[in-house]
């Protein structure tokens, strides 16, 4: 009975081992497993008006985030029992406005499939689409307002938008912004606004739209990088912002202090850029006179601290803006925030110096550096607290996330991030932990319990 006991005990251990081998597997898969997506929407049906089911793969709804999307849009204010699980032709008919935002999606193609014959505004904002083909909403003939921003799109066209073939889009609010863009054809648009800001348009050449008779048409051009002012239109605003300096992406910029600043050469040579400190408006740190740029641009750089970019007169030294003037517009004051340069991050590890780490065993040092003079530099770990320092202690066992930041006279650098994951074991790296753990159930298996049995359990 004593020899029964014995051998139930050693069974048992031999099962923990077993246990904790497998919880180590899993931890080690568990990422590969939780990347699994929606493949499964590739198979779903699509089923037209006559109820005759036609795969997905004929007529090429190919992205499964746009195809669930839809789904979700559709199931959310829905009771269990309404909730469907394929898409029709017309399940979307009597819909007014639709949000497709923040899903990951990437490819419109299949959209052109179905009716939204009530829709009068779709956001797709904060996605991954590159490209608007032509016939994209082609049965969406009441489609006013349509939000396409912080996406990644190079080529657009909404031709699908005219009521007939030769006739011109009226009243249209399209957002763009913040996307890829580096020309555009807008010819068949008569009214409506039209905002590109935050794209990469160097000249309003660039921008393909035909002069217009009475209807306005406003397109906004804010953040690009404009060096060439040259085009204009009819009846068409441009509203450009402050262009000509090669500044990108908002009307206040922060750049890291060692980034060369470009001031661009534009179409008119009497304007004169002028740099000053926000502590002292009167006395410019850097004067530019743009007929004396004899490439396309020049360049420089600032120290740390906040600035103010003006326009004037090369000849009367009078400032070009004027509030009430909109053709003005484009000499608007701009700000400038150079901010000091992101510090680094070194790891020591068992007397070691590492510039990056991805896991380590027991206890590591972390120090920080910065290339600024008089800089204060602060981090955080996983969350907590920001802490002045400039070294810090990471011990074993974890996932961790170190935050830092310089700052120079109040003024932040960009927060980096870097991740390490430390071994469960203080003494050996899982890997090793592992090997020895399952190393140990094999000659528990193959040696120790046929001799327990042979000797003991005799």
């Amino acid at each position: 009975m004593k020899n029964e006991n014995n051998f139930a005990i050693l069974k048992g251990v031999a099962i923990l081992l077993i246990a904790i081998t497998f919880l180590f597997l899993f931890n080690f898969f568990k990422t590969k497993n939780e990347a699994i997506s929606f493949n499964k929407f590739n198979k779903t049906l699509l089923e037209v008006n006559d109820d005759r089911p036609i795969y997905v793969e004929d007529y090429e709804i190919i992205d499964v985030n746009l195809y669930k999307a839809l789904l979700d849009f559709y199931n959310e204010d829905k009771v269990e029992s309404e909730k469907v699980k394929t898409i029709t032709t017309y399940m979307f008919d009597s819909y007014e406005s639709i949000d497709l935002s923040n899903k990951k999606i990437n490819n419109l193609s299949g959209l052109e499939l179905l009716h939204f014959s009530n829709l009068k505004s779709m956001n797709l904002s904060n996605n991954e689409i590159q490209t608007i083909n032509e016939d994209c909403f082609t049965y969406a003939p009441n489609l006013k307002d349509i939000n396409l921003y912080n996406n990644e799109i190079k080529t657009v066209s909404f031709k699908s938008l005219q009521s007939e073939e030769n006739a011109k889009i009226e009243d249209i609010n399209i957002n763009l912004s913040h996307n890829l863009i580096s020309k555009i054809e807008l010819n068949n648009i008569k009214s409506g606004n039209i905002d590109l800001s935050y794209n990469l348009i160097n000249s309003t050449y660039d921008i393909y739209c035909d002069d217009l008779d009475g209807d306005t048409l406003q397109i906004d051009l804010y953040g690009n990088n404009i060096t060439n002012l040259d085009k204009t239109f009819n009846n068409v605003k441009l509203n450009i912002g402050l262009q000509g300096t090669g500044f990108y992406n908002a009307t206040i910029q922060k750049f890291e202090r060692t980034k060369d600043l470009k001031i661009f050469k534009i179409a008119d040579d009497n304007v004169k850029f002028v740099i000053f400190s926000v502590l002292d408006l009167e006395n410019p740190v850097l004067e530019v006179l743009n007929s004396e740029i004899t490439e396309s641009y020049t360049q420089f750089n600032l120290q740390v601290g906040n600035y103010v970019l003006k326009y004037y007169d090369a000849t009367t030294n009078e400032n070009l803006f004027d509030a009430t003037d909109e053709s003005t517009y484009k000499f608007q004051e701009r700000n400038l925030n150079i901010i000091p340069v992101s510090p680094t991050i070194r790891y020591y590890i068992n007397g070691k110096e590492y510039n990056s780490c991805v896991k380590f065993s027991g206890t590591a040092k972390v120090k920080f550096f910065s290339e600024d003079e008089n800089a204060e530099i602060y981090y955080c770990i996983d969350g907590g607290q920001w802490t002045k320092g400039t070294e810090a202690e990471i011990k074993s066992g974890g996932n961790y996330l170190i935050h830092f930041k310089s700052v120079v006279n109040g003024i932040e650098s960009f927060t980096v991030v870097s991740g390490v994951v430390s071994d469960i074991s203080p003494y050996m790296s899982d890997g090793v932990l592992l090997f020895l753990i399952v190393a140990t159930i094999v000659l528990f298996i193959g040696v120790a319990i046929p001799l327990i049995r042979k000797y003991i359990m005799k």
